[in-house]
């Protein structure tokens, strides 16, 4: 991590520009925050990848499409840039980690252990990456972090957009050549088997320092490196003898003698049990390969986080020249508020939610048309459509659940009273999934639903759209609940919701909301995030409808949340949105949100 250059700007997006991270393929990557504080990683895309005919509309598609991806081995996206914004930006949730190539070049080939747990975890991360049917096509060392709970798979279906336009300008290929399947490199169709292909190079790298195509010490010519990956067989030496039947399956010439990732999770579960009785006990979900992972953690690598998370803490806490930053000329969010008009909240709203009324609780129809929307800033929902989602959240003993906003919901099983389940019941309105959720919207295929198929907005019978003056972030933070009962409804000290919109027409996603909510006691921090769909627009009210919503701590697989939540909002002035009486409430949520000057 480096200090900020001269040449550097402010912002991008309205987002605050606190540290060079490093150029990688795509461009310029910054370290940045959201209103909350929470990291980010924004990447800025080069000029001549913009430069190729219909780039921007396939990076827009590309990020949409890979956010259908919920894993704990992936990152999500926040938000990008707007249509016609030069550069092109994408800000992500950043995981204070170094990457398995720094890592290696630093430290050596990991142990035995560790490499076992690795290749676990990533065949796992390809599994749900692949169950989505979806590939990541860019699987290499630098795009694996070595995190603290697991090791992280990142930049997910941006290299498609690359490829596709280094195609159509070149002809040629992109990438890392030492990990490309034979397919790939040849210029071939690539699927999930050359994610596989790609994860046992890979995996020779941890194990030996190099990959399976080269010898130490040498620097061979791209061109070296794809004869040998069509024409040679990889070099295992130095690969533990227990790993190497499997990786030389993975890199198998033909993609149809490979094992698929499911196939490939299950070998190396089973390859484990024996040692391991917790793997065998939970086999088959995240945890099975989760603490033999942290149990395996390389020498050196637990303080070397540390280090890291302390930077990022302190980087993020600090707003650079020790001042509130301002939007720039640096362009904004496809989210960013637009100067309010002085009729701001007078004529109709825009927004991306789907039609309903404000003051009667909505149902979803059957078989209603999928939604589509915009990011915004802070925890990641799906860009594109959006199905939702009725799972009642659930938490395992000692944990709590979060409705709506992420607030608590009320104790339901009085055998395990431990068990508190979470739901946005009361005064305020469940705001707290709104403020740290992020809704992803397609700026360029408002037809697309993501899956071959079209949704049309359903049209609304009062405004046409949500204007301009609601666009942008708002957030607000409420009391809690610290008088609560403690086990029907947990005590809660704090109540932060952020909540992003942008211009959409009814029946679009319009934006996401993101709640972070601090437990009595233990300073738990919790919440939803979710994505809204527009239902209504009446003069300065809008109704919006959760089309999804998950946890804004992707890493809290004991929290679920619930979708379907219905919220009425009005624009009071030109920089407060109130939270009306009606739809969904939450008990010690803000009853106000102010727009966020230094993200607009």
């Amino acid at each position: 991590m480096q200090s900020l250059e001269s040449t550097d700007p402010a912002t991008i997006g309205g987002y605050p520009l606190l540290a060079r991270l490093g150029a990688g393929g795509m461009g310029q990557v910054y370290l940045s925050r959201t209103p909350t504080g929470r990291p980010l990683a924004l990447k800025t895309v080069r000029p001549d990848l913009t430069a190729a005919p219909d780039f921007e509309r396939r990076f827009a598609r590309e990020i949409r499409t890979s956010d259908r991806v919920r894993s704990p081995w992936t990152v999500s996206v926040v938000d990008f840039s707007p249509p016609g914004h030069r550069p092109l930006w994408l800000a992500t949730e950043y995981v204070a980690a170094p990457a398995l190539s720094d890592w290696v070049a630093g430290h050596g080939p990991l142990p035995t252990a560790a490499l076992r747990a690795l290749a676990a975890e990533l065949a796992a991360a390809l599994a749900a990456v692949h169950a989505c049917g979806l590939t990541h096509r860019d699987v290499k060392p630098s795009n694996v972090l070595l995190g603290r709970d697991r090791p992280m798979l990142i930049d997910f279906g941006i290299a498609r957009a690359a490829d596709d336009s280094r195609h159509t300008s070149t002809g040629g290929v992109i990438g890392s050549p030492g990990y490309l399947a034979p397919e790939q490199a040849a210029g071939g169709a690539v699927g999930e088997a050359g994610d596989i292909f790609s994860l046992g190079a890979v995996l020779v790298f941890a194990a030996t320092g190099t990959g399976p195509f080269e010898y130490p010490g040498e620097q061979p010519s791209a061109a070296s490196l794809l004869y040998r990956i069509v024409h040679e067989p990889p070099r295992l030496d130095g690969v533990p003898a227990e790993l190497a039947p499997l990786i030389r399956d993975c890199l198998a010439k033909g993609p149809e003698k490979r094992p698929d990732s499911a196939e490939l999770a299950a070998r190396l579960r089973r390859g484990r049990v024996a040692d391991d009785p917790r793997t065998a006990a939970h086999e088959g979900g995240p945890a099975s390969v989760a603490d033999v992972w942290k149990d395996a953690l390389p020498p050196g690598l637990g303080a070397d986080l540390a280090a890291r998370e302390e930077e990022v803490a302190h980087r993020c806490a600090v707003p650079p020249h020790g001042q509130d930053l301002r939007p720039s000329d640096t362009g904004t969010s496809a989210g960013g508020r637009p100067p309010v008009p002085a009729t701001a909240g007078a004529g109709p709203l825009t927004s991306s939610l789907d039609h309903a009324t404000p003051a009667a609780p909505y149902v979803p129809p059957p078989n209603s048309p999928a939604p589509y929307g915009r990011p915004a800033p802070d925890t990641p929902t799906p860009y594109g459509p959006f199905t939702p989602d009725t799972a009642q959240p659930h938490f395992a003993p000692g944990t709590a659940g979060f409705g709506p906003y992420g607030a608590p919901a009320p104790h339901t099983d009085g055998s395990a009273r431990r068990r508190l389940r979470w739901t946005l019941a009361g005064s305020a309105l469940a705001v707290a999934a709104l403020v740290t959720g992020v809704l992803l919207w397609n700026p360029f295929d408002k037809e697309a639903t993501g899956d071959g198929s079209t949704a049309s907005p359903t049209p609304s019978s009062s405004a046409p759209a949500l204007s301009t003056a609601w666009a942008g972030v708002w957030t607000g933070t409420g009391p809690g609940n610290p008088d609560a009962d403690g086990q029907q409804h947990p005590r809660t000290e704090s109540f932060t919701v952020t909540l992003t919109l942008h211009t959409a027409e009814v029946g679009e996603l319009a934006g996401k909301q993101v709640s972070n909510i601090k437990e009595v006691g233990t300073g738990r921090e919790v919440g939803c995030t979710e994505a809204l769909e527009l239902r209504s627009v009446r003069g300065t009210t809008a109704t919006f409808v959760a089309a999804t919503s998950h946890a804004t701590n992707r890493s809290d697989t004991s929290l679920q949340c619930e979708s379907g939540h219905l919220y009425v909002v009005q624009l009071t002035a030109a920089d407060t949105i109130s939270l009306g009486d009606e739809g969904s409430q939450s008990a010690g949520a803000p009853t106000a949100l102010h727009h966020s000057r230094g993200t607009s």
